[in-house]
């Protein structure tokens, strides 16, 4: 994992973490309704992440194919909103 990789990792974990405690193992988190899992994904794709998401989407080729699905998601909707000027 690059350096800049490392910055995301924790977001990715509070994601997790949230998910867990809402108990949505089947819901994508960008998908959910609660509160907790939309609000880390909120922090997750916010545009001063974008170097670092696209750092980690870099290692997609190491990914099972749900984490691949949930960091090409988290950067194409980062690139969204660094493009649009909207947090």
């Amino acid at each position: 994992m690059t350096p800049l990789a490392e910055q995301i990792w924790p977001l990715w974990i509070e994601l997790s973490r949230a998910r867990v405690e809402a108990r949505e193992f089947v819901v994508k988190p960008w998908e959910s309704h609660n509160r907790a899992v939309q609000a880390a994904w909120h922090r997750l794709i916010q545009p001063e992440n974008l170097a670092a998401l696209e750092s980690w989407a870099s290692g997609q080729e190491h990914f099972n194919p749900t984490a691949r699905e949930a960091a090409r998601t988290a950067l194409e909707a980062c690139r969204r909103l660094n493009e649009s000027g909207c947090q």
